[in-house]
């Protein structure tokens, strides 16, 4: 059977001599499967091709039709397509396709020897080759087929193979004198701004005494960058134009590599002074960074620097669509000005290196990521001889070469530099006003949504002149699929290509590792070894290399890792192509899982120092717990929220915290779980709704959970630290033996938990707080330096236990050794609410004015700043601040205090009316107290505003909620 394949100038089969042109979808998938002939094509890929925005419910079926009508057509070449268990194949022989003939002859003429015969006939019929092969690139890929993404970009990509070819027969006529005029002419005409054609038919006009010809070539160029692109001729260029002036007949290569003019960088000053002191510094420096940060025109507009010219003439290679090493010496030699036609690629190699070493000269090689291993090779050739050419480099990774300097071009900031590229590119399509849009929060939004990305920017300023800043801003959220430029080159004209082209680079590991990673949001290097326990470092070092992947430290000094939001965006539909999404959300909330877990329920309830990773990890948190609570997972749902309630209560956010909790707080009562995560739960109820002052709450949660704690109960983690907290809410309800009960029954459990040393440190702290209440100020002191004692690590306790420490001493009117005990534990790096305490603490004991110079630290504090801007709680910071302040003498600032906050806390209740007292010193008795606390309510609550809750702000003396928290309460009293 005779077989032919074409795409150029139709899609047809000849099979046996007859054509087969399909139509319609059969057409498209046939088209598809030639392009990616002899390999298999998902059927995922084949829908996403024929329906790129909404594939129908009966996509895969469609398919299966298609692929049946297409066989049918193709008659006896139907066994050439081969359906497979994922997709299909179409099987294509050497030299079948039209497309493969073409380019096949293009890598023949690039592989000709010149060396081996200086004959004119030689170069006549490389010319005659390379014409041949532009004009069979000039026909349309499939001519009248409906859009295919995958055709559209082979389209751009033979655009461009074209003109380079063209490019290359120029040259070939120019260099070996040959009278092609009129194709130059031709192709010149075709290309109006393509600086290299035009060079070349100048200087064959300017051979032939054609002077004025040559000059109106060159204003034709220079008016066309002008009006169409906004920039002006090379310099190379320009320096033509001048020997034609002169009338000097040149030789030497022109325009090969060199773009046109350089536009005026918007916020890269910093960048292009480091980039240029490097140079001077270094022989080889790499800008490195992701793809569309601007590495390539930081590269050019620095040549372009008075501080870089005395290094020599600047030689730029466009490495882009260089393939192997043999193209890759071609290109360089061709920027240098190396003869191509006269000798092998080695010897063209050695020559190469041998002229960079004798010339005082700036090479760039720009876009180095694809042909790494061998731009690394050619450069080290070049440094390892001596002279003073210096090299510069752009790629997505270093190309770990000895003496290489390498430096991150990073995105542009958002609220500067971003927002005014933004305006200064729309204002030159015809958008919105430059300085109205600089000023509109809608720019800030779009350049945040990708990621200040400069190509990304100026793509999207490109839409403006279709779209609305508002429609632009509401259709951002995708933007590699919207962000599209005609006249870049293949791996630049959208934001999806150029992530095709990075991810088209990368290992399969690579691209597993980064379509799961997609799911995170940050992440420390333990997740990715919790992913890929084997291998996850080095790949994950790849994809850092490869700029795919940014690297950063977080406030514990550890390295921190995220994706920019266009690649997670590319990311994740890499992810669901594979069908992946379902099994990365759940690796991820599995390892959000084992992350809670690394710390022990008691230190997560008490927020102590392992509790810092759920905070940097709050984003995944969420997530978790989103993925969990929509998957049924309910066990380790009610795990990850008691974890992750200390968090919401008080670190924030408390409003998406709260609801986060209620919600599955609601599904526990109907939810089979064992006695110790039921419990768990219940603890951090009570830490939610103390953070949200609903005190009645708290005391139920507490009750709840003390009465799973029974003599014959294992020790729960949880165990102590709810008991101790419930005794000193019954403390508050003047319930003292209540309180003294639970605390000894806390004592008796904490030593025997998993978490036995904090706690017993916890309880300690508990304890002293409950003498401190009853001003039993010596023996509240001891407490305290126990809980310090037992306390394995800074955390909560600890702080816990040096406050009330501090208090007491004031107390006792022992404020020295309260002021040197503040400057022992005091940290100014911290901003946390006790922090604060303890700094006012000090200010206390240093003067006759501290009382007041308290107060100024404290109006600093907390009279500028929002509670929920400060670490713990802010409203506990004024009680302890207010009996510092009345022990010091400052009655008055000390009730102010008292009164801004008492509709939160009952324990202001406490202190209010234990302060006010007539006669301070003498304690009150149990009757005295509880009546003062409920007269107080019953005033608070007849000025409460409208719609407020919490303990203070209850129904009032008679409310339901109150009578069966009285009665609970004094059916727990052990007495």
């Amino acid at each position: 059977m005779e077989l032919g394949w074409s795409l150029l100038g139709g899609l047809d089969a000849i099979v046996d001599g007859e054509q087969v042109s399909p139509r319609g979808r059969p057409a498209q998938v046939l088209a598809v499967l030639l392009l990616r002939r002899n390999r298999l094509v998902p059927l995922e890929d084949l829908i996403d091709q024929l329906w790129p925005d909404d594939p129908p419910g009966t996509a895969r079926n469609s398919i299966q039709r298609f692929v049946a009508d297409l066989r049918k057509e193709l008659g006896p070449a139907r066994e050439r397509l081969v359906t497979e268990a994922a997709g299909y194949r179409l099987r294509v022989e050497e030299g079948e396709l039209d497309l493969d003939r073409v380019e096949n002859e293009l890598a023949a003429v690039r592989s000709l020897d010149p060396a081996r015969s200086t004959q004119s006939t030689e170069a006549a019929d490389a010319f005659a080759s390379l014409s041949m092969v532009g004009e069979a690139l000039a026909r349309p890929l499939c001519p009248g087929m409906a859009p295919v993404d995958l055709v559209d970009r082979e389209r751009v990509r033979l655009a461009a193979l074209r003109v380079t070819t063209l490019e290359m027969a120029g040259d070939t006529a120019v260099d070996a004198g040959l009278d092609a005029t009129d194709r130059l002419v031709q192709w010149a005409d075709e290309y109006p701004l393509n600086e290299r054609l035009t060079a070349q038919l100048v200087r064959v006009l300017a051979r032939r005494g054609r002077q004025a010809e040559a000059l109106a070539a060159i204003e034709r160029l220079r008016s066309g960058l002008r009006d169409e692109l906004g920039v002006s001729l090379s310099p190379s260029v320009a320096s033509l134009e001048l020997d034609v002036l002169q009338q000097r007949e040149t030789m030497e290569a022109v325009g090969r590599a060199t773009p046109p003019g350089v536009r005026p960088l918007i916020g890269r000053d910093d960048e292009l002074a480091v980039v240029a002191r490097a140079l001077e510094d270094n022989r080889l420096v790499t800008l490195s960074g992701p793809g569309g940060v601007g590495k390539t025109s930081l590269a050019l507009a620095v040549t372009h620097l008075d501080p870089v010219a005395p290094l020599g003439p600047t030689h730029v290679a466009i490495l882009g669509d260089v393939t192997s090493p043999a193209l890759l010496v071609d290109t360089v030699a061709a920027a240098v000005g190396v003869e191509l036609l006269e000798r092998g690629v080695d010897e063209i190699a050695a020559q190469t290196v041998r002229q960079l070493a004798a010339e005082a000269c700036v090479l760039v090689l720009d876009n180095a990521e694809h042909i790494i291993d061998h731009v690394a090779e050619f450069v080290s050739e070049v440094l390892a001889q001596p002279g003073a050419c210096r090299i510069l480099v752009t790629s997505r990774e270093p190309l770990a070469v000895a003496g290489e300097r390498v430096i991150q071009v990073q995105p542009l900031p958002v609220e500067k530099a971003a927002v005014e590229l933004f305006a200064i590119r729309s204002a030159e399509v015809g958008g919105p006003d430059r300085g109205q849009l600089v000023e509109d929060p809608l720019a800030a939004v779009i350049c945040r949504a990708l990621d200040g990305l400069p190509l990304a920017i100026e793509l999207a300023a490109a839409q403006l002149s279709v779209v609305t800043l508002d429609e632009l801003a509401a259709r951002i959220g995708r933007p590699t699929r919207l962000l599209r430029g005609r006249r870049a080159p293949l791996r630049q004209s959208s934001l999806e290509a150029l992530l095709d082209w990075s991810w088209d680079l990368l290992s399969e590991d690579e691209r597993g590792l980064l379509a799961e990673l997609s799911v995170f949001n940050e992440w420390p290097l333990e997740a990715v070894e919790y992913l890929e326990p084997e291998r996850g470092f080095s790949v994950l070092s790849g994809l850092v290399a490869k700029s795919l992947v940014q690297v950063g430290v977080g406030a514990d000094g550890r390295s921190r890792y995220r994706l920019l939001e266009t690649v997670r965006d590319y990311a994740r539909e890499q992810l669901d192509r594979r069908d992946g999404r379902a099994e990365a959300e759940a690796r991820h909330a599995d390892w959000v899982l084992a992350m809670a877990r690394e710390s022990s329920m008691a230190e997560a309830l008490m927020q102590v120092e392992a509790h810092d990773q759920l905070d940097r990890e709050l984003p995944n948190v969420l997530a978790a717990l989103g993925w969990l609570m929509d998957h049924g997972c309910r066990r380790d749902l009610f795990d990850l929220t008691a974890r992750a309630a200390g968090l919401f209560a008080h670190r924030g956010p408390l409003l998406e915290g709260s609801q986060w909790f209620d919600r599955v707080m609601s599904l526990l009562d109907g939810h089979d779980v064992d006695v110790d995560l039921r419990g768990a739960m219940l603890s951090a109820s009570w830490g939610m709704a103390i953070a949200r002052g609903d005190y009645i709450a708290m005391m139920m949660a507490g009750l709840d959970a003390s009465a799973l704690v029974t003599d014959d109960a294992p020790p729960y983690d949880w165990a102590p630290s709810i008991l101790a907290m419930t005794a000193m809410g019954f403390e508050v309800a003047t319930l003292d033996a209540t309180s003294r009960h639970l605390l000894d029954r806390a004592e008796q459990v904490a030593p025997h938990t998993p978490s036995a040393a904090l706690n017993q440190a916890v309880v300690a702290v508990f304890r002293g707080d409950f003498e401190l209440a009853n001003r039993r100020y010596a023996s509240a002191i001891d407490h305290y330096r126990r809980a310090v004692a037992h306390d394995p690590a800074p955390g909560r306790a600890l702080l816990l236990a040096e406050s009330g420490l501090l208090t007491a001493l004031h107390m006792l009117e022992r404020h020295e050794e309260a002021a040197a005990l503040a400057d022992q534990v005091r940290s100014p790096a911290d901003a946390d609410a006790w922090h604060y305490f303890i700094e006012i603490s000090r200010a206390v004991a240093l003067g006759p004015d501290s009382p007041s110079r308290a107060a100024r630290i404290l109006e600093a504090v907390l009279g500028t700043t929002a509670d929920d801007a400060l670490p713990g709680r802010s409203e506990d910071v004024r009680i302890a601040t207010a009996v510092v302040l009345w022990a010091a003498g400052d009655r008055t600032r000390c009730l102010e205090l008292l009164e801004s906050a008492i509709g939160r806390s009952p324990a202001l209740m406490a202190l209010l009316v234990e302060y006010l007292d007539a006669e301070p010193r003498r304690r009150l008795s149990t009757d005295e107290w509880g009546e003062r606390w409920r007269s107080g309510i019953e005033r608070r609550v007849a000025e409460r505003p409208a719609g407020s809750d919490g303990w203070a702000w209850s129904d009032g003396p008679g409310s339901t909620e109150r009578e069966n928290l009285n009665a609970a309460l004094r059916a727990l009293s052990p007495e």
